[in-house]
């Protein structure tokens, strides 16, 4: 039986020419200190992601403070995404390069 081979490339973003994706997930946590010294258990809360999209062309500056679906990494769904960062890289020996960077909170009611 012949080995079936997967296509080579990111799956994740729909943007061309994406050499790479970087989803990080976190979440904010505070530890009480009780009235007699000791600490109480620690609290969670505003789970975010934070992603950067890297590739070969332009990204739109238009981009910067809203969000593109196709910058998005598929595994980030609902709440309130924002692009923080848009870089456009240019050389003379390889192709023109960009990196997208944003967030998501993803309990955050979309604006």
């Amino acid at each position: 039986m012949p080995a079936a081979f997967n296509e080579i490339g990111v799956k994740c973003v729909t943007a061309a020419l994406v050499e790479g994706v970087d989803v990080q997930k976190q979440v904010e946590h505070k530890i009480i200190k009780k009235s007699d010294g000791g600490f109480e258990t620690g609290n969670r809360y505003d789970p975010s992601f934070s992603f950067t999209v890297k590739g070969r062309g332009l990204a739109a500056e238009t981009l910067l403070g809203g969000a593109s679906a196709s910058y998005v990494p598929d595994q980030i769904a609902g709440g309130t995404t924002i692009i923080t960062s848009v870089k456009n890289s240019q050389t003379n020996e390889d192709y023109n390069s960009f990196e997208v960077s944003g967030l998501n909170h993803p309990a955050a009611g979309a604006a």
